[in-house]
């Protein structure tokens, strides 16, 4: 398999007040801790989408082994921002596929992400998506005949749609913890007090 990571942390924070990815987290920033739950995993390639707030969250995260990619049009919504990093992505190499990770959801552990892999490489057709209840989402793993599809998002309408449309073609995992984000003050206060526990 040769897998390439994309973390997704372009957004501007729009409801968080500040840059979210620059948040303290065990020690370190909210990216760093994200992108640092993937760094065991086997790729090929590692990249992280950058947009707003691009120059500060880039000096925070320099010295980690990633390739740092720039959406320039983020405000346009996470399927913009998804066609964009695999565009960059499909021109940087060949990849057989695509794990998608969100940059504000640092319960995600490393041993999910390869319980996701693990599960891509017995069934290198299919998507691998995490259930949210009936829905499925990110963390997601994509085998590169969809490639196409992703590139083809736009809006703000994410990778769900693609799963959505192909339910037969999903494989769905139950993470070990609940999966949150960290979007307001609210949710950063909820869970800062559970990161001396993960």
């Amino acid at each position: 398999m040769e897998l390439a990571i994309l973390m997704l942390a372009a957004g501007s924070s729009t409801r968080m007040g500040r840059p979210k990815q620059l948040l303290p987290w065990r020690g370190e920033t909210l990216l760093r801790h994200t992108i640092q739950r993937t760094e065991p995993i086997a790729a090929t390639a590692r990249f992280v989408m950058l947009g707003a707030h691009r120059e500060e969250i880039e000096r925070s995260i320099k010295d980690l082994k990633i390739n740092i990619l720039y959406h320039q049009n983020y405000s346009e919504g996470l399927g913009s921002t998804i066609s964009s990093g695999v565009r960059q992505i499909v021109n940087s190499g060949r990849f057989t596929h695509l794990l998608i990770a969100l940059g504000d959801q640092p319960g995600v552990e490393t041993r999910y992400l390869q319980q996701v892999v693990d599960a891509a490489a017995r069934a290198p057709t299919r998507f691998i998506a995490t259930a949210y209840g009936e829905h499925s989402g990110v963390p997601a793993l994509f085998p590169a005949a969809y490639f196409p599809d992703l590139i083809a998002l736009d809006g703000d309408a994410g990778a769900g749609q693609i799963l959505k449309a192909n339910p037969s073609g999903v494989l769905r995992l139950h993470p070990p913890a609940p999966i949150f984000d960290i979007d307001t003050p609210e949710d950063y206060r909820r869970h800062e007090g559970d990161q001396e526990h993960r």
